[in-house]
């Protein structure tokens, strides 16, 4: 953001509220179901949007003692359950699981399956952890958009304007978090639907840049900032909606 600037536009872009995100949700799914829209430049994640994913698996064939687990998924993203390198099952986006874990192999590892855009470069950032799985585990873990600590949110972007745009995550941030600045190389065409582009690390200065399409992460921009209070806690949702190609340098 540059000094001076942090002034709301006029009928320029608009924050969807998370009141009625359930109503949305679904809205959301099905859109996704069918391809996130004709406009979407964004390879959508193994086409996993529940009832699809498989039921228990191969607990890797050991014969010593085992312990079934339901593994709820609030991401927007799939999840791969896998122990010591062997697959154990896939929880689709907003959806659960059960898996058969043996007691006597390593840690449960899940790693969210990511998104790609049409150059087949991953989007997103890369999210996963680990949890030992013992005889006392509870039988219900949840995975949510807090990640070993550290939150993130996932954008859900609309293009309501009749030109297509790009846009930039956690840009011209400090040399300290500028590591998690991501240029996703993503467009949506005129009149896109609600459409999903992976998850982003959620910092104090995290921001949303918005760029007329090709123009390669310069020149004017619009820009979200102070959306934190706005991720749903649990699948990480962030709703936003563009209205006008920017023109300028502008904070919403």
């Amino acid at each position: 953001m540059l000094p001076g600037n942090d002034r709301p536009p006029v009928q320029r872009t608009q924050t969807t509220t998370l009141a009625g995100l359930a109503f949305l949700c679904l809205v959301i799914l099905a859109l996704l179901a069918l391809g996130c829209g004709s406009g979407n430049r964004f390879t959508d994640p193994e086409n996993t949007t529940g009832g699809g994913n498989p039921p228990d698996t191969s607990p890797g064939g050991s014969d010593g003692p085992k312990r079934t687990i339901k593994v709820v998924n609030k991401l927007f993203s799939p999840v791969r359950l896998a122990q010591d390198g062997t697959v154990l099952g896939t929880a689709g986006r907003v959806d659960s699981v059960n898996v058969t874990v043996p007691l006597d192999g390593g840690p449960l590892r899940w790693d969210m399956i990511q998104g790609r855009n049409t150059a087949g470069d991953l989007v997103g950032e890369p999210l996963g952890y680990h949890f030992v799985v013992t005889a006392s585990t509870p039988s219900r873990i949840v995975i949510n958009n807090t990640v070993n600590g550290d939150r993130y949110f996932a954008i859900m972007l609309s293009n309501r304007a009749d030109e297509e745009v790009e846009f930039g995550v956690n840009m011209g941030l400090g040399e300290s978090e500028k590591k998690w600045e991501r240029r996703c190389g993503c467009t949506l065409e005129p009149d896109s639907p609600l459409t999903y582009f992976g998850y982003y690390r959620l910092l104090e200065g995290s921001n949303i840049r918005v760029y007329p399409s090709g123009a390669n992460y310069s020149g004017p921009y619009d820009t979200w900032l102070r959306f934190s209070h706005q991720v749903d806690n649990g699948s990480g949702i962030l709703l936003l909606n563009v209205f006008a190609v920017p023109g300028g340098v502008t904070s919403l």
